[in-house]
């Protein structure tokens, strides 16, 4: 009678177990991680590499300076060459002399110019942009005509005289120049400025 319990029991047990149904397992889902290359500097955050070609370190001082020194001129290169008598030389250093065209002059009195009887005078400017005072009595104006050398004649009177003062910087002095020459028409007045500088010519 025992036995005939437990065996159904037993068997209650066991029907009661194959009831019961669980389902297949479920696997455990391990999440992937994926990693993408690193293309290039990151940015948020991480510094980025310098550009090809951008110096790395600090700018360096005494980078070379553009050109703009300035260009010497040639020294005793004034504008000397073929000027005709009204017009304007100019020296270097910024002097200015022109010689007017020959007129006829009658000294006072009737003397001067030597042998010459053809005696002409001649309107002198000379304008100072040498940025300093300049004394006329550097000017040495003298003329030759024919075969030789005029005959310089002075005559205060007429204006014809060499001024005594400086001319200040940036000033204008006009005053006459008188000559005997051999022939007003082969006439040719030379310029010389001093201070080291080469003369000039003036011609018809």
């Amino acid at each position: 009678m025992i036995r005939g319990i437990a065996a159904g029991a037993l068997i209650l047990a066991l029907g009661g177990l194959a009831g019961c149904s669980t389902g297949p397992a479920q696997q455990q889902q391990t999440p992937s991680v994926s990693f993408s290359p690193r293309q290039g500097p990151q940015v948020g955050g991480t510094p980025q590499a310098p550009a090809p070609g951008t110096p790395s370190g600090p700018a360096t001082a005494g980078a070379s300076a553009s050109p703009g020194s300035p260009t010497a001129t040639p020294d005793g290169e004034p504008n000397t060459g073929g000027a005709r008598f009204g017009q304007t030389t100019t020296w270097e250093n910024g002097l200015q002399v022109s010689i007017g065209q020959p007129q006829t002059f009658e000294p006072t009195g009737g003397s001067g110019g030597g042998k010459f009887t053809d005696r002409i005078v001649l309107e002198v400017r000379v304008t100072n942009g040498t940025g300093q005072p300049y004394a006329p009595s550097k000017l040495a104006i003298t003329a030759q005509s024919g075969s030789g050398n005029g005959e310089p004649i002075t005559d205060p009177g007429q204006g014809v005289a060499q001024p005594a003062e400086d001319i200040p910087a940036g000033g204008e002095v006009t005053y006459k120049v008188a000559f005997g020459v051999e022939n007003r028409a082969d006439l040719l007045i030379v310029v010389d400025p001093g201070d080291g500088l080469p003369p000039a010519a003036f011609t018809a």
